[in-house]
């Protein structure tokens, strides 16, 4: 579901910042689903829900972004050779209004962002960011509160 005003950025000549993909949202499972919320940009995109990702209003999501809430693959490698489902690790993925989200991040499966945390170019997101605060690395680490 796609709020108003959002913005799917596809074309690289709309966004100089090295885009390498189209925007793709895939929730190809019954009872996936993707949300966007109001005024939220996408540059390059892909998000992979099996169950859900919610993503608020006023996000900046930067190029060549990727948000997934699950594994792909069974860490257990007689799960991934019988292609058993059921043994995919699946959890929620929530971005909180005014959050931005630097270029070539990766949200994984679990996380929670605070309203307007932000997160630097390149990151890898393996845990909850709280509100308000500016993250980066891989993992991600807290670099500092941002003035209220």
């Amino acid at each position: 579901m796609l709020g108003d005003d959002v913005v799917l950025t596809s074309d690289p000549r709309m966004n100089m910042a090295g885009m390498s993909r189209r925007v793709t949202l895939a929730a190809p499972f019954a009872g996936g689903e993707i949300v966007v919320g109001d005024h939220t940009g996408l540059s390059g995109v892909v998000v992979f829900a099996v169950r859900s990702v919610r993503i608020g209003r006023h996000v900046n999501v930067g190029v060549n972004v990727s948000i997934y809430d699950n594994d792909f693959h069974a860490l257990d490698w007689k799960a991934r050779r019988a292609n058993d489902l059921s043994q995919v690790a699946v959890a929620p993925v929530v971005i909180e209004d005014d959050a931005w989200i630097g270029g070539n991040a990766m949200i994984l499966k679990g996380v929670h962002i605070g309203r307007g945390a932000v997160v630097g170019a390149g990151s890898v997101v393996t845990s909850d960011i709280p509100a308000g605060t500016v993250w980066a690395g891989n993992p991600a680490k807290f670099i500092k509160k941002l003035p209220a």
